[in-house]
């Protein structure tokens, strides 16, 4: 390794590590997915601790886990949401929407359903195979799942914000194999708040654009366009291009001037 080179939770954003959970190796005869087909021999699986993230376990406070019991669902609650990381050792965001156990699933302002053992049981017996054999990693018994949506990237809005996009697709994921924080997140998937136009022209409704300026518009329809400022009033700027005449409240978002 070169000097100054951080490893473990220290590691770059991007990379992954496996010392944010506790976990071990070891040789199992695990059908492990190998080109399509389940490996015949023994294969190096990693075995996770049944405890997960203690992190998980900490009310929004801080307040200690006390005696929560890492195999209820209610002690998950507090999770629904919020935003939690998933995809050990590859850590992404994801958002919460609701925690299961075999007796109940809790979602939004603690609503409790009801649900049948037997059928949550297979899903989760389900869940810890598909884990061992796709990822060689082993789960052991699965007492509580935590329902998320994954992020799938950032959208800028037209006030100039960016935020994070998550699927519409809840997924089922072991509560041992969920961590409460990323400690080394990446930078490139960092929110931002709305422009402020007022801060950036010194209170100029019109974004320092005049009459004439060429700019790039920056909204959703017609991204990319080359536009030209032809009038400018209370309502903010009115500009032409191509197939392209609109009026926008706050030009500075949606414009960059490039000349």
């Amino acid at each position: 390794m070169l000097p100054e080179v951080q490893l473990g939770i220290k590691r770059p954003p991007g990379f992954p590590t496996m010392t944010t959970l506790q976990s071990f190796g070891l040789l199992k005869n695990a059908g492990v997915n190998v080109f399509g087909t389940a490996s015949k021999k023994e294969s190096l699986v990693l075995r996770v601790g049944k405890e997960g993230d203690p992190g998980l376990l900490l009310q929004g406070d801080g307040d200690a886990k006390g005696e929560r019991d890492p195999r209820d669902a209610s002690s998950y609650a507090h999770l629904v949401g919020k935003r939690v990381h998933i995809g050990w050792p590859y850590l992404k965001e994801a958002a919460v929407t609701s925690v299961a156990d075999r007796r109940e699933k809790i979602v939004g302002k603690g609503q409790r359903i009801p649900h049948g053992a037997a059928e949550w049981g297979a899903d989760a017996q389900k869940t810890s195979f598909e884990t061992l054999t796709s990822k060689g990693v082993d789960v052991g018994t699965i007492n509580v799942t935590i329902n998320v949506r994954q992020c799938e990237g950032l959208v800028r809005h037209p006030d100039g914000s960016l935020q994070k996009r998550f699927g519409k697709t809840d997924v089922g994921v072991p509560a041992q194999l969920v961590l409460a924080v990323d400690p080394s997140p990446s930078p490139r998937l960092t929110e931002k708040p709305a422009l402020d136009v007022g801060d950036s022209t010194g209170g100029d409704p019109s974004g320092g654009f005049e009459q004439g300026d060429l700019a790039l518009f920056l909204g959703r329809s017609h991204f990319g366009a080359v536009a030209s400022v032809v009038g400018n009033d209370e309502r903010g700027l009115e500009v032409s291009g191509t197939a392209l005449r609109v009026s926008f409240p706050n030009p500075a978002s949606l414009f960059y001037q490039s000349w």
